[in-house]
């Protein structure tokens, strides 16, 4: 008769496998021991007073942020570093960016450091009157991201929860003085843009605008336009009641910002054809306000726009020093007109005077 076998521990196999399991542990905690106790002095001969630049990419392995630091003189042992990195939990908290790295540090004083330090800072100045496009373009030589990555945001509004209603973000990237992570991302630069914005259209300043019956998108849009007409900021106010004063009799605005707008690439001295082009921004075409901004106004144009001067003006046209002349009426905007068109016309005879060779 057959014998039914029967083991005397049944969980003899899983007990054994727990305990390979523990020995491995305590074999790999027993070695991090070993690797580390050299690395627990210094882990490069550099004094502690030397800072070293180290940029970790965007993206970058752990084995490329080691190489990195074996080129700058931080480590000189990948594996070392790996081991302490790896006993903290810290192999994936190694941020990109560029920082300035002190010298004389051991490997796990090294590795707290890059988990927790901030990336250097880049200081970044975004002028008034910028399209969006334009200010992707200015970000970008300054960041890893693309012009295009940037301007992607461009009809993105929704995802940066504003108080009010706008249609696209063009208008909304305040211009300012900024200081941003070199790591920063376009979200996080545009979160900052705006959440200035909202410093400087605060929210009494949009309760006049609501009491003036007026959305924060219509003003901007006003806004946006004066900055691209005006160099002197105490035109401002009266510039923009010439717009106002033209939008209650039903005239066309007839601004050249719009039309700036919608011809590609910089600026240019506009001719015939340009006002011609067939846009809901050509203001020479259609009546009213373009769809919305054209530029990213400062806080004098936005005053500007909300608390225009009283005048009975219609017109303006250059000097040719920056300033304008203002006029109530057609003719008078036509003798201003032929002023400054003599003026350019002197500029251009002194121009060719200057290029002809001398006698």
């Amino acid at each position: 008769m057959l014998r039914r076998f029967s083991p005397r521990n049944p969980n003899k196999r899983e007990q054994l496998s727990s305990r390979q399991i523990f020995i491995l542990i305590l074999c790999a905690v027993i070695a991090g021991i070993f690797l580390l106790r050299i690395p627990a002095k210094e882990a490069n001969p550099l004094a502690s007073d030397t800072l070293v630049t180290l940029h970790i990419p965007r993206g970058a392995p752990f084995t490329q942020i080691a190489d990195s630091l074996i080129q700058q003189g931080l480590i000189e042992s990948r594996r070392r570093f790996y081991w302490s990195a790896r006993l903290k939990g810290k192999t994936d908290e190694l941020q990109a960016g560029t920082y300035r790295v002190p010298g004389g540090l051991s490997y796990g004083k090294l590795v707290n450091f890059l988990s927790v330090a901030q990336p250097l800072q880049i200081r970044v100045t975004i002028p008034e009157g910028l399209e969006f496009e334009e200010t992707a373009i200015l970000l970008s030589k300054h960041f890893s991201f693309s012009a295009e990555d940037f301007a992607a945001y461009k009809d993105s509004a929704h995802l940066f929860h504003l108080p009010f209603e706008i249609s696209s973000l063009e208008g909304f990237l305040y211009p300012e003085t900024y200081d941003f992570y070199e790591n920063a991302s376009p979200r996080e630069i545009i979160r900052r843009l705006i959440r200035q914005f909202l410093v400087e259209v605060d929210d009494s300043l949009r309760q006049v605008i609501r009491q003036k019956g007026k959305t924060v998108e219509e003003i901007i849009t006003v806004a946006s336009i004066i900055q691209g007409e005006a160099m002197i900021h105490d035109e401002m106010p009266v510039i923009a009641s010439v717009y106002y004063n033209r939008l209650k009799r039903g005239m066309k605005l007839q601004a050249d910002p719009t039309i700036q707008y919608i011809v590609p690439g910089p600026k240019i001295r506009l001719r015939q054809r340009h006002l011609e082009i067939n846009s809901p921004y050509n203001t020479y075409l259609y009546r009213g306000l373009p769809p919305g901004p054209v530029n990213s106004p400062g806080r004098d144009a936005i005053l500007a726009a909300v608390f225009p001067d009283t005048t009975k003006y219609l017109y303006f046209v250059a000097r040719g020093d920056g300033s304008h002349v203002f006029s109530r009426t057609h003719r008078e905007h036509l003798k201003a007109k032929a002023a400054f068109q003599q003026v350019r016309w002197e500029v251009y005879r002194q121009q060719q005077r200057e290029k002809a060779p001398s006698p």
